[in-house]
C-alpha cells in the first residue's frame, strides 16, 4: 500500500483483472503484517459486468455540465460517467439518448473544465440522473480518472469506496 494510511474501521474495494474479466472485492483490513503490508478479509466478491470499474465520486462534489444543465458527478470510469442534477431533467436531455452531447467536468484546482463528447446511454428522471458513454478515450479521460483517484486517496476512501 506504499505509504497509504489504512483505517481498520473502513471497508476497501479492490479490483483484480484476470483473462479479461474484472473481479471486485469488498474487504476489511484485519492485520498489519509488515511496514507497508496488510492482510484483508474479503467480505464480498463479484465479477464486474462493466468493462471499466466505476469510481464513486458523489462525496467529492465534482461539478459537471451537459447542455447547459449543471449537476454533480456521481461516478466515473474510463468508459463513461453518471451525473445527478439538482433540478428535473429537461425533455431535450431525456430524448438525447443515443445522441452526442458536449460534457464538461470541473475538477478542483483546474481553471478550465475538461470537455468530452459523450453519448447519453440512459436517463433516470425519477433520480434526475443521466449516464454517458465517452465517444472516445484519450488523455483527457485518463487525466480525470487519475485526478479522481488522487482525490479519493486524499479523502481516505481508496478506489471505488
Amino acid at each position: 500500500m506504499d505509504g497509504y494510511r489504512i483505517d481498520f474501521d473502513k471497508l476497501y474495494q479492490f479490483y483484480f483483472n484476470s483473462g479479461g474479466a474484472t473481479f471486485s472485492f469488498l474487504t476489511k483490513p484485519i492485520e498489519k503484517i509488515g511496514e507497508d503490508t496488510y492482510s484483508f478479509l474479503i467480505k464480498e466478491g463479484w465479477i464486474e459486468l462493466r468493462r471499466y470499474p466505476r469510481l464513486k465520486t458523489k462525496d467529492l462534489n465534482i461539478k459537471a455540465s451537459v447542455k447547459g444543465l449543471n449537476g454533480k458527478l456521481v461516478d466515473f470510469s474510463l468508459g463513461g460517467c453518471r451525473i445527478k442534477f439538482e433540478f428535473p431533467i429537461p425533455k431535450s436531455l431525456l430524448t438525447a439518448q443515443s445522441s452526442k452531447v458536449f460534457l464538461k467536468i470541473f475538477l478542483p484546482d483546474e481553471e478550465q473544465p475538461v470537455t468530452f463528447w459523450a453519448n447519453v446511454v440512459s436517463a433516470n428522471p425519477e433520480r434526475n440522473e443521466i449516464s454517458c458513454e465517452f465517444t472516445y478515450r484519450d488523455e483527457r479521460v485518463l487525466k480525470v480518472y487519475k485526478k479522481i483517484v488522487e482525490l479519493l486517496q486524499k479523502k481516505g476512501k481508496g478506489k471505488g469506496s
